[in-house]
């Protein structure tokens, strides 16, 4: 569970990079379509064509980073 804990924390950081807020697109339709879209053309069109650690680098640009998953944590329960 804490992989797919972690790989959320990153596929949000992408959206909000690439889309918008996260939580303000989550609000309507049209966000929803939105984050279907990015994960669809960041992430399951190359799902089994890269290894994790390449699909991470591929979708987001980065490495593994901890410091967006304790980003995340720290939004999600609401100590930021």
């Amino acid at each position: 569970y804490s992989l797919g804990t972690f790989l959320s924390a990153l596929w949000v950081w992408g959206i909000e990079r690439d889309v918008g807020r996260f939580e303000d697109l989550v609000r309507t339709q049209e966000g929803i379509t939105k984050i279907q879209e990015w994960l669809r053309d960041k992430i399951h069109k190359w799902g089994k064509t890269y290894p994790p650690k390449e699909l991470i680098r591929h979708a987001v640009g980065l490495d593994f980073d901890p410091s967006l998953f304790i980003r995340f944590l720290k939004r999600k329960y609401g100590i930021e």
